[in-house]
Formats: structure tokens, sequence, C-alpha cells
């Protein structure tokens, strides 16, 4: 084994990572409506260069825990590219989440500011 992230068969079988996500996932996902989550991931190589911050999966966000899970899953096959690296630093994905979080804030206040506007303009 010797690699936390490693799964003998992708099956049914969660490694320690998989089981976190998902409980993390599940406690998080009861906030967001949508269930549409932005998923990035850390400390990755790509073509010998490392990036301490990565989207994880083809999509920006991904929908639902079982998005979040095959996002996960599809870094570790061939043709993501990325292999893991160190030195492990989480310190830009946080960055990264505040900034998203800050502007999807502003941008839902906007909305229901929007929205509780027009109803006088009719």
């Amino acid at each position: 084994m010797g690699n936390l992230h490693y799964a003998s068969s992708w099956g049914d079988d969660k490694n320690e990572y998989e089981r976190a996500l998902h409980d993390v996932g599940s406690v998080l996902a009861k906030h967001d409506t949508e269930q549409r989550h932005p998923f990035w991931g850390f400390s990755g190589k790509f073509q010998g260069q490392i990036r301490q911050s990565f989207q994880c999966g083809p999509n920006a966000e991904v929908q639902g825990i079982d998005g979040i899970q095959s996002a996960y899953r599809s870094m570790f096959t061939s043709r993501s590219g990325m292999s893991m690296s160190e030195p492990t630093t989480i310190t830009d994905v946080i960055k990264t989440a505040a900034h998203y979080a800050k502007k999807k804030s502003v941008s839902s206040c906007i909305d229901g500011c929007i929205q509780f506007l027009s109803q006088f303009l009719h």
C-alpha cells in the first residue's frame, strides 16, 4: 500500500481520504441547496511543475458528494497527468476557497437585493 490515496480496486472500498471527503462533504453539503461544490487539490505535479492548488476533475464545480468522489478519483488516472508532490502546502487552497466564497457571497447578496428591490418596481 504505502500511499493513503491508494485504493486497490476503486470499488466500494474507500481509502482514508475518500472517507474523509465523504464525511466532511456530507456535513458541508447540507448548507448548499444547489449541491454544486468547487473542489480543489493541492501539492500535485503536472508535467514536471508543482502546483499547490488545482481544480480536481474537468469542471469548476461538481454535483453532490458523488461528484466530489468522482473528481477525486479522476486525479489518479493516467489521463490527469498528475502525480503527488512535496512540499504539501494547503495554504493556496484555503486562499482560493476564501476568495471563491467571498465572490459567491457577494453574488448571492446582489441577486437577493435585486430580487427584493424588483418587487417595488412593478
